[in-house]
């Protein structure tokens, strides 16, 4: 895609989006588009998403309630569901779950097994 391009498509969507998008895109996105091929560096939109990520350009990134809204509507096709295929008690500890997954992905499964066999072993020789 050219400059000219690059400004064209920026106008057309800076016209579709007028309360969301500032008045200098066009200029961004030439920017970005000079960026992104300079010293024949073409980069890929998940190198350009890791490189956004590793220099804390996070600020940069859209956001919109629109994805929230789009997240809780799936939430909600999921929680309906499974609701009808599985108890309340269930759907809450998988809520939870889902929650705390910082804390999920840090249990050493193992041990938890090994915990587990430790106390149904100690049962059946009762």
């Amino acid at each position: 895609m050219s400059e000219s391009e690059v400004r064209v498509n920026s106008i057309k969507l800076q016209k579709l989006y007028p309360i969301d998008l500032a008045d200098d895109l066009q200029e961004e996105c030439v920017l970005l588009k000079q960026f992104m091929t300079a010293n024949d560096n073409k980069m890929s939109l998940r190198h350009f998403y890791l490189f956004m990520k590793q220099n804390d350009l996070k600020e940069a990134f859209p956001y919109t309630e629109i994805a929230l809204q789009r997240w809780f509507s799936v939430v909600k096709r999921i929680k309906n569901y499974l609701r009808s295929r599985i108890s309340e008690e269930r759907l809450n500890s998988l809520a939870i779950l889902n929650i705390e997954a910082d804390l999920t992905k840090s249990i050493n499964y193992d041990s938890v097994i090994d915990e587990f066999v430790n106390q149904f072993v100690h049962r059946k020789k009762m």
